[in-house]
């Protein structure tokens, strides 16, 4: 919190790395160190006397990281980022997890799961067709190699989808050691975490989301489980936080 009283959030997402041009996590932290320390000093030096300040580090109170965490949900990739997550926590958060945020984005679902959930329509009517470009639809057009050809599927395992999210939950709870934090691979709507650990000290109340609903290899626009929202406002008025304090909702946005 800076001198004001104001809540300083660290916002990152993409920390992914693409294969071929793989960036070290002493790379990524090296500039990430570079420009909150030197870089806003810098900037800083060049404001008048009246105008805001960018924070200094220790004045970070949360780290919000919004998604696409790795590149392709394999699990050595997320064991990369949990090395640099911690790395950040423990040199800009005192080694606080709490007050760091995490949710899914698109590139952190495991398309082999949602590959395996899916099979070609028995039978294509002007319905099902229709509803393939519908979020909530279990029906998906599957473009060919030569973009050409389109095959109406339709998605019949559920339980084989959810478990497209298998490698990030199990990031998610290993990461948050004590075991409070946990992502909720069966049910859609129970994807969020309220994060309220800090709401004491900093008055404010952090939900994370799942925005990546529906996300998989055939569909690719990401969106927030209705039900989540209205399940996580419930539990913020149990929790007697709604109507007091601010909240923030941020969501692992796909692309």
């Amino acid at each position: 919190m800076n001198q004001a009283g104001e809540v300083i959030i660290l916002h990152l997402s993409d920390l992914h790395r693409t294969r071929g041009h793989e960036v070290t996590n002493n790379n990524l932290w090296h500039y990430l160190n570079r420009d909150i320390t030197t870089e806003f000093q810098n900037t800083n030096s060049s404001l008048g006397l009246s105008d805001p300040k960018l924070p200094q580090p220790k004045e970070i109170d949360l780290i919000i990281i919004s998604g696409d965490i790795t590149q392709k949900a394999a699990s050595n990739e997320y064991q990369e980022a949990a090395q640099f997550i911690t790395l950040l926590v423990e040199n800009v958060l005192d080694n606080d997890k709490t007050r760091l945020i995490l949710v899914p984005g698109n590139h952190d679902v495991d398309w082999g799961y949602s590959r395996g959930a899916y099979t070609e329509a028995q039978q294509a009517t002007l319905e099902t067709v229709r509803t393939a470009s519908v979020q909530a639809s279990p029906f998906r057009f599957q473009v060919g190699n030569n973009s050409t050809t389109r095959t109406l599927m339709e998605r019949h395992r559920e339980d084989i989808y959810q478990e497209r999210f298998k490698a990030f939950a199990d990031f998610f709870s290993s990461f948050y050691d004590s075991g409070e934090y946990q992502f909720n691979l069966k049910d859609r709507a129970k994807q969020y975490t309220i994060y309220d650990k800090f709401t004491a000290t900093l008055k404010i109340v952090v939900v994370g989301f799942n925005s990546c609903d529906l996300v998989d290899h055939l569909w690719h626009r990401g969106a927030i489980n209705l039900e989540a929202i209205f399940n996580a406002a419930s539990d913020l008025e149990k929790k007697k936080l709604s109507d007091k304090r601010r909240t923030f909702a941020p969501c692992g946005m796909a692309s």
